[in-house]
């Protein structure tokens, strides 16, 4: 029953959007705002599809990226990628770093971030959409424009190569603010520990102290006293 509705379900939005994209590009708008929309509204936020449908949405948008990057490299051919090597590479590698370590300088200034909060935030936003780029680019190919210079499928080598980079990038300023978080986290479980221990000493002195007062007030004898403290 659940994989007759995942199917339905899936069919269904898949109509929705192609005919939402097709509407909002008659005002003149991307159809990817018409279909981030429809997905907002059908979501848990109002609608809530089924949760079966949810429940597979990561693998679902994996085949999706998978997609849209096998639809772009059917756009290149491999003549145009022994022309656009260098530039490509170049626009893959360059445009990325010097954005996001922006990006990770100015957040230091304006938003107090750490560097590493702020390459993080800067390696998220660095990366390129393939699902923008990738059909604005194999549609500029179909419909022969700049061509001469072979500008979109260099856009399309580079964007992918450019959110490979983004990606490690961000993995790894991801992993040293982990470390970073973990050890200060040990560290201050470390300390908590020590005070604790120690406000533990203080309260039995604390209470030896009160004991010995109490009896000398109650009783006086010097035995009693000698007895409780040998007893502690």
């Amino acid at each position: 029953m659940n994989v007759l509705i995942i199917i339905l379900s899936l069919i269904v939005i898949g109509l929705l959007a192609n005919y939402i994209g097709k509407l909002v590009e008659f005002l003149k708008l991307p159809s990817l705002i018409g279909m981030i929309l429809l997905g907002m509204f059908i979501g848990p936020a109002f609608l809530n599809i089924p949760e079966a449908t949810l429940s597979i949405s990561t693998y679902i948008k994996d085949i999706a990226l998978v997609t849209v990057l096998f639809i772009g490299g059917l756009g290149i051919r491999l003549d145009q990628m022994k022309e656009i090597g260098r530039p490509a590479v170049l626009l893959s590698i360059v445009p990325a770093t010097l954005e996001g370590l922006a990006i990770a300088f100015l957040s230091t200034i304006f938003l107090k971030f750490s560097f590493v909060q702020g390459a993080i935030l800067g390696f998220i936003i660095a990366a390129v959409s393939p699902a923008v780029l990738v059909p604005s680019m194999v549609d500029l190919i179909n419909r022969k424009i700049g061509q001469d210079k072979a500008i979109p499928q260099m856009l399309l080598v580079g964007a992918s190569a450019d959110d490979t980079v983004a990606i490690t990038l961000f993995t790894t300023f991801i992993g040293i603010y982990t470390v970073n978080y973990e050890k200060k986290r040990k560290d201050n479980k470390i300390q908590n520990d020590k005070k604790a221990h120690d406000y533990g000493l203080f309260y039995c002195f604390c209470k030896i102290v009160w004991k010995i007062c109490k009896i000398m007030l109650t009783s006086g004898a010097q035995g009693d006293i000698l007895r409780f403290v040998v007893e502690a």
